[in-house]
């Protein structure tokens, strides 16, 4: 009688047990079969919208093989010792930033307000062969060291030109990103889709799931978090070996506004350059001009632009990210 009670017993908890996990799922999903991806790519992009944040990176020697010059003034800015260009925020549009390894070079908040770092300004500026006397270099240095953690307000410079306005924001950025890959543009994407393949395989890199879908050309793949209810890209690589890496969906922190007390006009930043090294003469080549104009990020570090610019100034125009 009790061998029946048991026997009973473990057979309605192993039923109900089956029953709770879906029986097939009782080890948890099936990871190691990818679905198609165009029985998925639809749902990859509607799960990357709502995860509500996200931090891209490119390696900087990658991105140099496409911007030299750009990547070369933003090793000015901050230092020779750098790996990783970053680009984060919130994809309602509500904070953007662009970083140096951790180091913020540009943060923006809803297209029409940014601010750029001192630091990055003066680590420019020290880069550069302005004819000045030991004594105005030393002047220069104190005056990084006094606007160590201030922001420059570039927010005119964005209220001026709209087109750069909307697209120093992230959400923009992926918008685009999107675009290109359901339009075989290749301009924005550094894979399209019509050149990946539509059945993928199973690995697992750095101790995470993950499925890849390999493009036509050697070395292009699409690699996604293996996840059935919400796959989503964690990194995209073109036939040149340049990547570009999506992590911290839904955990990325938008930048912060800085503090009135530490952000500076363009008018007062130039003005106080040359009250301490300049004696007072004019720093810029024109009343209109400034010399610390920079070129603002513009759609992908994938795109290059050729497009000369109308005007130069003493100080280069560093593109942050094009």
């Amino acid at each position: 009688m009790k061998t029946g009670i048991r026997i009973a017993l473990t057979g309605t908890a192993s039923a109900s047990l089956l029953a709770l996990t879906g029986c097939a799922g009782l080890f948890g999903p099936d990871l190691e079969n990818p679905p198609l991806l165009s029985e998925i790519d639809d749902l990859m992009w509607q799960s990357m919208e709502e995860a509500g944040s996200v931090t891209m990176t490119a390696d900087l020697d990658d991105f140099a093989k496409v911007e030299p010059e750009s990547a070369d003034a933003m090793r000015q800015m901050i230092g020779d010792e750098l790996s990783d260009l970053r680009i984060y925020g919130a994809l309602d549009g509500s904070g953007t930033a662009i970083s140096l390894d951790d180091n913020d070079l540009m943060i923006g908040f809803g297209g029409d307000e940014a601010y750029l770092s001192g630091n990055a300004i003066f680590g420019l500026l020290e880069q550069q062969s302005f004819g000045f006397s030991a004594q105005e270099e030393e002047m220069l240095n104190e005056l990084s060291d006094e606007f160590s953690d201030s922001w420059l307000d570039y927010s005119d410079e964005l209220e001026n030109d709209a087109a750069v306005g909307d697209s120093f924001d992230i959400r923009t950025l992926l918008d685009e990103l999107q675009d290109s890959w359901e339009d075989g543009d290749d301009g924005e994407s550094p894979v399209e889709r019509e050149k990946l393949s539509d059945e993928g395989t199973h690995e697992i890199r750095n101790d995470q799931d993950v499925w890849i879908y390999e493009g036509e050309e050697e070395g292009q793949e699409l690699v996604l978090e293996a996840d059935p209810d919400a796959p989503k890209i964690k990194e995209i690589t073109n036939e040149d070996d340049v990547s570009l890496k999506f992590s911290k969906w839904g955990d990325t922190e938008a930048p912060q506004r800085p503090d009135d007390s530490d952000i500076i006009t363009e008018q007062e930043f130039e003005q106080r350059v040359n009250e301490a090294v300049m004696g007072g003469s004019s720093f810029g080549t024109s009343p209109n001009e400034s010399e610390f104009d920079v070129d603002t990020p513009n759609d992908n570090p994938f795109e290059t632009d050729d497009t000369p610019t109308d005007s130069e100034s003493r100080l280069p125009e560093p593109k942050l990210a094009e």
